[in-house]
Order: structure tokens, then sequence, then C-alpha cells
């Protein structure tokens, strides 16, 4: 074919079927390549620039399985971005901070008032959820050093229906505990050690099976600032006899109902060694 230049050439039909064949000049001497290799090419070595303010790559595809895919030197998948809009990380993401790989998928480095996890907006199926489970530590949501809050649900516009700012609801069949909220703390220091505080508000129970403080009677309860004891033991038993409306009859019913009286204070109160409730 006769010299031509590039923009005196007639336009190709697009979307290309990749079998076309381009020039391209490589360790000194120009070649001919299938423009399908173009997006297998592999980036040099060092820092890349891309001399334009709006690059747009798009992908042949809306499904999942429609990708662009990044990989290592070696081959193994990086980072997916997938037609459904979505993308896939093989490895860990690091926001305002490096990668914490092997310790945690995403670790983000908060700066001043700025969020580290903001979901704005309708969500009928939940703004963060965390499905799964295993290995030693199968934590779902895990705050550690926190300076002041680890979570907090703030909620302040009328609403038409409840509003709940926590909630976990666990339905399973197996020999193990389900417990949908569990809190230790623990103070070394001249603080107090508070699992829960609540502010203000009240607690309200269901109407169905109910709930039992305590599922187990060697756990142990205290009330108002008193130190948490297992279950008082029981009572002396109930004297039974059947008063006569003789003195010493009645004495004997009198003193075993004192005797019941003083050990039932003594469980109640703090001062008698009890759980608190009476003072």
């Amino acid at each position: 074919m006769a010299d031509s230049k590039i923009s005196g050439l007639s336009a190709a039909t697009t979307p290309l079927a990749g079998t076309e064949e381009a020039a391209v000049v490589q360790s000194g001497s120009t070649v001919r390549v299938a423009v399908s290799e173009f997006g297998a090419a592999t980036l040099a070595t060092g820092d890349q620039t891309i001399d334009t303010n709006n690059r747009v790559i798009k992908i042949g595809g809306t499904l999942s399985t429609d990708t662009l895919e990044i990989e290592d030197s070696a081959g193994s998948d990086a980072v997916h971005f997938r037609g459904d809009k979505s993308v896939r990380f093989f490895g860990s993401i690091g926001v305002n901070s490096n990668p914490a790989v092997g310790t945690a998928q995403v670790i983000m480095t908060g700066d001043g008032g700025v969020y580290g996890y903001f979901v704005s907006g309708s969500h009928s199926s939940g703004g963060f959820v965390c499905q799964g489970a295993g290995g030693t530590t199968p934590y779902q949501f895990f705050a550690s050093k926190v300076l002041k809050t680890g979570f907090r649900a703030e909620s302040q516009a009328a609403a038409t229906a409840l509003r709940c700012g926590f909630d976990s609801d666990f339905v399973h069949t197996n020999s193990l505990d389900n417990v949908c909220f569990r809190a230790e703390a623990i103070n070394a220091g001249a603080g107090a050690a508070i699992a829960l505080d609540t502010v203000d508000g009240d607690f309200r129970f269901g109407t169905g099976t109910g709930s039992i403080f305590g599922t187990a009677t060697t756990e142990k309860i205290g009330f108002w600032a008193t130190t948490p004891i297992v279950q008082p033991t029981a009572l002396t038993a109930a004297d039974a006899t059947a008063t006569d409306g003789t003195i010493g009859v009645n004495d004997t019913i009198t003193n075993n109902l004192r005797t019941r009286l003083d050990e039932l204070e003594a469980r109640l109160s703090s001062a008698g060694g009890g759980i608190g409730l009476i003072a």
C-alpha cells in the first residue's frame, strides 16, 4: 500500500474484534501485534504517568463476570473492577494509612472530625453488614485502642417507626450459646470498669419467652455498688407447727419467722453481705 498519514486513513469499525493488528516499536524494531494484546500489557517497573485529565476505561459488560483485572508481578489477582459496579480487592486496603497485611482487610486512620466509615441514606438491608465466622478470633466488628467511643449510633430526626441504634437478632439451632451482645470491661487504673453505661432510658423486655437475669446460680450479681455475689442460699425452713394458742408454740413460730426475716434481710442488703437490693 502507498505511504499514508494516520490522519488520512479510514476510521476503523468499533468495537474492535481484537484480531486487528497494529505496529509498535519494540527494542528498536517496528513489529506488528494484535490489538487484543494491548489490554494484557504489563506496565514497566517504576512510576507511570498518564498525561490526560480524564481517562475512561470501559468494561465490556454489566455483569460481575465482566472484569477489568489488575495482577501483581507473579500473576496473582490484586483488584477486579466488575461490570456490576462492584470492586473486589484480593488483599488489604489502607485509608490514610498503610494496609495492615495479615492483620486487617481494611484499615482506616481518621484525623480530627473525619469519619473513618460513614453511611448515609436509606438502606433497607443494612448500611453496615458483617457476615461470616471462623478463625480463633472471629470478630465481625472490632474496636481497639479507642480514645473515646468505639461505636456510636445517633438519631435525632422525628420517627414514625421503631429506631434501633444497635439491633442484634440471632436465630440458630446448635449446642452452643447464642450471645447477641457481649461486653467485658477491665480497668487496671483508678477508674471504674463499666461494661454498659446507660445515661437515660428504660429497659424493655419481651412478652414472649421472657428474660432471665443470671442463667446459672454461680453467676455473680450485685446492685447499687455492692460487691457481686452468687445466688444466696435458701432460708431456714419454715416452722410448720400449727398454733394452738399456747405461749410456747407461739414463741417457736415467732422465733422461726424472726430467723427467716433476718436471713432474708441479710441476703437482700449490702450490710448483710447480700446483693444490695435494700440498704
